[in-house]
């Protein structure tokens, strides 16, 4: 029985064999043999060697059909790292042509198709990109291609996809010669023209915002154009006064309407006096001299934030330098807008909300004997339960307000502490009617409940005095 592996190292020697016979054909000497009859047989065997290559998964160049895969809509953005059978759909589509195919063999290639947006799925939708340049990239202000199957990217597949294959390279007529042109487009690669140059910055967008937890928000925009030259922007800054990691989720930098670097977590932002940076490297953004960009910072909230204020203000800007270009004179320089704007959030717990109930053994009005020798301490006077609904939350300040029959409340009471379970939260002295337990900064996590209680220390010695009967009654009150 033949296996796989000998198979195929039957059909490699057969080819090689016949790539040999090709050549000695060609030098040995014509002898009796016509012109006419040895170009007979090197064709014959130019088309064995082609099919001996199909059979061994070796490209020659030729596009598959795309009958299999359109029509067909892609709904979502993609990137590296996605995964899903839209995924093997885009190499299918791609691999229809051969100017755009993922890979010659191996996984990715014509009918090895798969599910993982890899490398060698990026590089080919860049090609795909520049192919048709004049439909997804300069629209954009992008003169670079990129990896990411954004929205013009996606909405140029789908055009292509409604109905029709993609045209394959080399095939004649019209739409053919239209895509050789659009190969032929601006050289994203060359080196930037001109001389010296700079770029000429105008405002978009940079007012302030309030935003629910969770929500993406784009809070500064700018349209940078080269001026005098082609520049290459490789660096882009933004400030943030607050830790941005406590705030966001992803810091996000667009250029054009499609992502093109993205921040996470406090590893990726860097301490700047008080401030703390967002920095965007190795962008090679090319702007074509007289042409612009547009440059946008998007905010993705965080769906929580323990210990944070729903007063909290983060202030988001760019300054003089907050973009380094290069033009086409090889000279490095920075350049910025003076631009930023306030984020406000509307809901601290995250669209949630906190449901207070007094508890089921709390105590209700009370009479306490007091003397003046020995101070009454540890005497439960409220308890209540916090339920965190549809959020985690932060409880941040307990307002409790006294009551007593007798005399005044800060003569009665010494001081007050504010307890959940065993854990004592907070600790004040009684001086007013109204106690106020600040920064607690307690979490409770979403649909937990839990109780909360407050205990009192009574006063002793001569403030008791003027107590009749050393009675007196306490009533709590908990806002």
């Amino acid at each position: 029985m033949t296996t796989i592996a000998n198979s195929f190292a039957a059909k490699l020697t057969v080819a090689f064999v016949a790539i040999a016979m090709m050549f000695s054909l060609v030098a040995a000497p014509a002898q009796a043999q016509t012109a006419e009859e040895l170009q007979a047989q090197i064709d014959t065997l130019m088309a064995t060697i082609t099919e001996l290559q199909a059979e061994l998964g070796v490209s020659g160049g030729e596009a598959v059909s795309s009958s299999d895969v359109c029509p067909y809509t892609w709904t979502r953005s993609l990137n590296m790292g996605a995964t899903g059978a839209d995924v093997m759909k885009l190499q299918q589509f791609l691999n229809a042509d051969a100017a755009t195919r993922v890979s010659v063999s191996g996984a990715g290639s014509v009918g090895a198709e798969t599910e993982y947006y890899g490398p060698a799925t990026g590089a080919a939708v860049a090609k795909f990109q520049e192919m048709y340049r004049a439909e997804i990239l300069s629209p954009l202000g992008l003169v670079n291609s990129t990896t990411f199957f954004g929205n013009s990217t996606r909405a140029q597949a789908n055009a292509l996809c409604v109905s029709a294959p993609v045209v394959e390279e080399g095939e004649e007529g019209e739409e053919g010669e239209e895509a050789e042109e659009g190969d032929d487009s601006d050289d994203t690669s060359g080196p930037l023209e001109g001389g010296e140059g700079y770029i000429d910055i105008e405002t978009l967008l940079d007012s302030d915002v309030t935003v629910d937890l969770g929500d993406t928000e784009e809070v500064l925009a700018i349209e940078v154009e080269a001026v005098d030259s082609d520049v290459s922007i490789s660096r882009v800054d933004f400030l943030f006064d607050e830790r941005p990691w406590l705030y966001f989720d992803e810091v996000n930098l667009y250029v054009g309407g499609d992502k093109v670097a993205d921040l996470s977590g406090s590893s990726d932002f860097s301490e700047v006096g008080s401030d703390y940076r967002a920095r965007f490297t190795g962008l090679d953004l090319i702007i074509r001299e007289d042409d612009k960009a547009e440059i946008t910072l998007e905010l993705v909230t965080l769906g929580s934030m323990s210990g944070t204020r729903d007063t909290d203000t983060v202030n988001v800007s760019m300054t003089t330098d907050g973009i380094r270009f290069e033009d086409g004179a090889g000279i490095s320089e920075e350049d910025g807008s003076v631009i930023d704007a306030d984020v406000t959030f509307d809901d601290t717990f995250g669209n949630g909300d906190m449901n207070l109930s007094v508890g089921d053994d709390s105590p209700e009005s009370e009479t306490f004997i007091l003397d003046e020798t020995s101070r009454k301490s540890d005497v439960t006077v409220v308890e209540f339960e916090v339920e965190a609904e549809d959020s985690d939350l932060t409880v941040n300040d307990v307002t409790v307000n006294f009551t007593v029959s007798t005399n005044t409340v800060a003569t009665t009471l010494y001081r007050a502490k504010l307890f959940s379970g065993d854990t004592l939260l907070s600790s004040q002295s009684v001086s007013a009617d109204a106690v106020v337990f600040d920064d607690i900064d307690h979490m409770i996590d979403e649909d937990d409940i839990d109780t909360l209680h407050v205990e009192v220390e009574f006063n002793r010695g001569d403030s008791l005095v003027g107590l009749p009967g050393d009675l007196t009654v306490v009533s709590v009150v908990v806002d």
